[in-house]
């Protein structure tokens, strides 16, 4: 016999869903993201802040620029089959990926990115003829929205602004992957990047509050009218830090509240430490100290170290270097050069540069180069303007004109040189293209240019050049020839009244008369040439 509390549990809750055919939520873009998580925690009692209000904070926002900035300012070098190349020999692509920007604000946008979104798109916005990249634009992640394309699902559907843009020419990295778009720590830590944000909003609003500086109580009956009036008089006439009387056992008393205590003091600093354990940043560049912990020391050098280690590397350089060499020659890589971000007292380089010369680990040139003190730095190596068949006329979400030929508004693959209304050309990847309509200058310029590239009668032309006559006597020579014929040809005539006509154009020759031209030639008495007299009739 069946259990009934099993026959009344089957009754009341709903069958378990299969799980090979639960739907998979994959997230196309950020808002998507956040109205999934949004429905998830439905039943709770917090709410999910924005990017926005979590960059707020002021220890998350610290922590991001922090990241952001230091990857910034740092330089890549390049290593060609292991051998590390001077800094005048570095490709143009890692010396400045984005022709429009300092090579600065490149690194330090794709940093912020990711710290703050979870991943970084950059678009290869231009290439040479070997198809290697030029140059690199960072597209913010909110502009992108990413879709499973059913007929290849290891080549999603990349939308940038509502055009569909190639998949070889966008590049993603992902801080960690949710289905088809990244995860950051913003992303990931809902909880405590609520806790920060609302007990920052309490805190303004508790100094945003009408609080009063002194409540006064009294034992008789007041209506609003009279308390009012008992107010006027006793802000008016007197001056501060005067005695004053009161009557009908009127009492004046400070609230009782611990400003502390009202903002929040203690879960706000808490919120700091949560800032650095999302974001693997030590606690001392937060300015946090965690109390009743041991303490340690720690200089300058060890903490920037353990930054680098834990935080900068592992989760912004090494993605960053991997990604931008693989859009190098394959014997080419990059690298950063932290050395700077770690750089030593001068004592403790001076000491190392003379135990590694005598060892043969590198010369003096080389520790004068890494010193500053001799060329070859690449953090003092100038930084050269990027080519101009690097830099890219428009973005690609940008509309195009005519000149530029005519593209599919799907891929943006150039289909034709130009097209006129009536123009229908379906693009490789199945978009349907038509010419443009209703724009009088370009079909003007469409029907003007079939009509030169149809087939006309050619001109006949007739020409009867007269002859050309040597004659040789003794001593001298006598050559007859024509000069170069003129020739004019009028212009097709053309005349545009909802109607386009043309006439074959008129080709007229004009023959010169013939010209006799001479030439004499004197000798000396031993028959040596003297010199040729020329002579035209």
């Amino acid at each position: 016999m069946a259990n009934p509390f099993t026959q009344l549990a089957r009754i009341l809750l709903p069958p378990p869903e299969d799980f090979q055919q639960r739907s998979i939520e994959i997230a196309a873009s950020f808002d998507d993201q956040i109205n999934i998580l949004t429905r998830q925690r439905a039943g709770t009692a917090w709410r999910i802040a924005s990017v926005n209000e979590a960059l707020g904070v002021p220890a998350i926002w610290g922590a991001v620029s922090l990241i952001a900035d230091t990857v910034g300012s740092l330089s890549l070098e390049a290593f060609r089959n292991e051998q590390l190349l001077p800094a005048t020999e570095r490709p143009r692509l890692i010396i400045r990926p984005n022709p429009f920007t300092a090579p600065y604000a490149f690194f330090r946008d794709t940093a912020f990115y990711r710290a703050s979104r979870g991943e970084f798109w950059w678009w290869i916005a231009a290439r040479d003829t070997d198809g290697v990249a030029l140059s690199l634009y960072p597209v913010p992640p909110w502009e992108i929205v990413v879709e499973i394309n059913p007929r290849n699902r290891l080549r999603p559907i990349i939308k940038w602004a509502d055009r569909i843009m190639p998949n070889e020419d966008m590049v993603q990295s992902m801080y960690m992957p949710d289905g088809l778009r990244g995860k950051g720590p913003l992303q990931a830590c809902g909880a405590a990047i609520s806790v920060a944000v609302e007990s920052q909003t309490w805190a303004a609003n508790f100094f945003g509050s009408n609080i009063p500086s002194l409540i006064g109580e009294t034992e008789q009956d007041m209506d609003p009218n009279e308390m009012a009036l008992l107010k006027e008089q006793w802000m008016e006439t007197e001056d501060a830090n005067l005695p004053r009387f009161v009557t009908n056992g009127l009492t004046l008393k400070t609230l009782d509240i611990n400003p502390e205590q009202a903002q929040l003091t203690e879960s706000r600093q808490h919120s700091v430490g949560d800032a650095a354990a999302m974001f693997n940043i030590p606690g001392s560049l937060l300015e946090y100290q965690m109390s009743g912990s041991s303490l340690r020391y720690q200089n300058d050098q060890s903490i920037w170290t353990d930054f680098q280690r834990r935080c900068l590397s592992p989760h912004y350089l090494e993605p960053i270097e991997q990604e931008i060499s693989d859009l190098l020659t394959r014997a080419t890589v990059a690298r950063f050069n932290v050395k700077q971000l770690l750089r030593a007292s001068p004592k403790e380089r001076m000491e190392v540069h003379a135990i590694a010369i005598p060892l043969g680990i590198y010369d003096a040139a080389t520790a004068a180069a890494e010193e500053g003190y001799a060329p070859g730095n690449v953090d003092y190596a100038p930084v050269p303007l990027a080519l101009p068949a690097a830099t890219p006329a428009r973005l690609p979400i940008e509309t195009r004109s005519q000149a530029d030929g005519f593209r599919c508004s799907g891929c943006n693959r150039k289909l034709a040189e130009s097209a006129g209304a009536g123009t229908v050309i379906r693009c490789r990847c199945g978009t349907l293209n038509t010419g443009p309509i209703g724009e009088p200058e370009l079909e003007m310029r469409s029907m003007l240019a079939a009509l030169m590239t149809r087939e006309q009668p050619a001109p006949v032309v007739t020409m009867n050049p007269a002859p050309v006559n040597v004659t040789f006597e003794r001593g001298a020579f006598q050559v007859d020839a024509p000069e170069p014929a003129q020739v004019n040809v009028a212009p097709p005539n053309v005349q545009v009244d909802n109607h386009i006509t043309a006439e074959p154009p008129q080709v007229t020759v004009n023959l010169p008369e013939p010209t006799r031209t001479s030439k004499r030639i004197e000798r000396d008495d031993d028959g040596h040439l003297i010199r040729i007299v020329e002579e035209t009739a």
